[in-house]
C-alpha cells in the first residue's frame, strides 16, 4: 500500500503474524514509514486507516503495529488511533 503527494511517498504493508491463538489471524502493520516532509499533513494516519480498512474487507477483527521503543512520536499516532501495548521484545547487541 502506497500514498504520494506532491512529490513524497510513504508506504506501509500487512502481513499475519500468529502471537496466541485467539489472534492468529491479526494482520500486523510491519512498516509505516513517512517522509519528512510529508508529516504532519496526516499521512500516516491515512495509511493506518486504509490498512485497517482492508483488514476490515478480509474479515479481521484486529490488527496490529509495532514501533520502536524509542519512536515516542509514532507510538504518539498509533495511541491515538486506539492501539494499545500487547507485547514486548528485547534486543542486546552483541
Amino acid at each position: 500500500m502506497a500514498a504520494r503527494s506532491a512529490g513524497a511517498s510513504s508506504s506501509s504493508s500487512c502481513t499475519p503474524l500468529y502471537v496466541v491463538s485467539d489472534e492468529r489471524e491479526a494482520p500486523f502493520i510491519i512498516e509505516l514509514f513517512v517522509e519528512e516532509s510529508a508529516r504532519g499533513q496526516g499521512v500516516g494516519r491515512a495509511l493506518i486507516a486504509a490498512c485497517e480498512d482492508e483488514a476490515r474487507r478480509l474479515g479481521f477483527r484486529r490488527i496490529m503495529i509495532g514501533v520502536l521503543a524509542r519512536n515516542d512520536r509514532a507510538a504518539g499516532i498509533y495511541a491515538s488511533a486506539g492501539y494499545e501495548p500487547y507485547q514486548v521484545e528485547l534486543t542486546k547487541r552483541l
